[in-house]
């Protein structure tokens, strides 16, 4: 049992449960050593670096590509890709 996991052993409501182990995730991260108890604030300070943005734009993208394809065009380059990975681990 852990920190975040004793609450259930307690009379804990779910967003109770939620809200002590977002502490360890995402934007909350920066509340992973801070006591249990501390408030969870009400906003948080936007930490999206250049870099993610560019990843986010490039990943929408490709999302936008695939999905105009037609599904034999799709079926075609997911045949490519599965002949293409099985020979580089064949290598």
């Amino acid at each position: 049992m852990t920190g975040y996991t004793s609450v259930i052993e307690e009379d804990c409501d779910f967003k109770t449960f939620a809200l002590r182990c977002a502490r360890a995730f995402g934007p909350l991260s920066f509340m992973r050593n801070a006591p249990m108890d501390a408030p969870i604030p009400d906003t948080i300070q936007n930490t999206t670096s250049e870099y993610h943005i560019k990843q986010l734009a490039a990943a929408l993208e490709n999302f936008n590509s695939w999905n105009a394809l037609s599904i034999s065009q799709k079926t075609a380059a997911s045949k490519r890709a599965i002949k293409e990975k099985i020979s580089y681990h064949q290598q």
